[in-house]
């Protein structure tokens, strides 16, 4: 008996052994190499995706009748039977809500703004 147990922790201790020594053999393989490292371009953040505040789930195609304006953010449904349910909502929850799901709107192109009307003479 105190053979076979013997024999079982010679091989533990060598299996411990084997797998320290593979810990220590990869260790430093995780970093690239100085030269092929490169800053990578700077990529702009992706534009929020509207989500129902009611349902939390991303709304597939925004549609502009099942939308509010809360707070300058808009607040896009996923249903015709959110938005009543959203507007139900006392105001402090509909802030919270409006500030998690809303949507910036495009502020509009320079230049897009109406130029005032050209003076007639007289």
């Amino acid at each position: 008996m105190k053979r076979v147990i013997t024999a079982a922790a010679a091989a533990a201790v060598t299996a411990g052994a084997l797998v320290a020594g593979s810990i220590v053999a990869f260790a430093g393989q995780d970093k690239a190499p100085a030269a092929k490292t490169a800053a990578k371009p700077a990529v702009k953040a992706a534009a929020k995706k509207p989500a129902c505040p009611i349902m939390e789930h991303e709304v597939a195609k925004p549609d502009p009748k099942m939308k509010t304006v809360y707070n300058g953010k808009s607040v896009y449904f996923c249903c015709a039977g959110c938005k009543p349910a959203f507007e139900g909502k006392p105001a402090a929850e509909k802030a919270k809500l409006a500030a998690k799901f809303g949507v910036d709107e495009k502020p509009a192109a320079p230049g897009a703004a109406k130029k005032p009307a050209a003076k007639k003479p007289a």
